[in-house]
């Protein structure tokens, strides 16, 4: 175990490409080993990592088997989550209209396809919501923080996903860019169940808040 941590390196990751391959491994970590769960997840985490990525530094296991995200806490990464979607279909909308001035004689059929397009990527997005609302343990919150979570400059940790059937590199990652934060900074997470949140508290240094929030002062 001890080889394995020293050799691990930090690949901080940016780009299209990069966040597709963060959220393939989270949609298989959150998955359970089923592919149909996993391809039903992967939209939602994909925009999920699309919208923090602005707020956010993602990094990847050299192995690309492991991933976390750190990102402050702020008022800007919920403007940009709202906006997410609207940006969507006023890009999807500006390539038909586009397209309609390229090439006239589709004008009829581009605007169907685009909508069919649309309406298939929502109940893919939706599908994978339900998928992972119902991953989560009841009662566990879908804020990071809350009343007990001390005042200060807050960051959160997300996107802490390993590739099922591989070694588990993703703590040994998320250990390492916590010692990067400032002093005195909290660190707040949302576990998806009681045993993750044992994780976090045992393994991670935090202390356990209610409904499976956990938060670390760093020192």
């Amino acid at each position: 175990m001890v080889s394995v941590v020293a050799r691990l390196r930090i690949m901080r990751v940016n780009g299209v490409r990069c966040f597709a391959a963060v959220a393939t491994i989270g949609a298989l970590a959150l998955g359970g080993g089923s592919r149909i769960r996993a391809l039903a997840l992967w939209p939602a985490l994909f925009l999920g990592t699309l919208s923090i990525a602005p707020f956010s530094r993602i990094y990847m296991t050299e192995d690309r088997n492991g991933t976390v995200a750190i990102r402050r806490l702020g008022l800007g990464q919920y403007v940009v989550a709202l906006l997410a979607a609207p940006i969507l279909l006023i890009a999807v909308f500006a390539v038909t209209a586009l397209v309609n001035l390229v090439f006239p004689v589709g004008a009829i059929y581009v605007p169907l396809v685009a909508g069919g397009i649309l309406f298939i990527l929502s109940l893919w997005i939706l599908a994978g919501l339900v998928v992972s609302l119902r991953g989560r343990q009841r009662g566990a919150s879908l804020h990071e923080t809350g009343p007990e979570t001390p005042k200060g400059r807050r960051f959160a940790i997300s996107n802490l996903a390993q590739r099922p059937g591989t070694y588990w590199t993703a703590l040994t990652l998320a250990q390492q860019v916590i010692e990067q934060l400032p002093r005195g900074s909290v660190l707040c997470a949302v576990a998806s169940d009681e045993k993750l949140a044992a994780v976090y508290v045992r393994r991670g240094g935090f202390t356990a808040g209610r409904r499976m929030r956990v938060y670390r002062v760093i020192s």
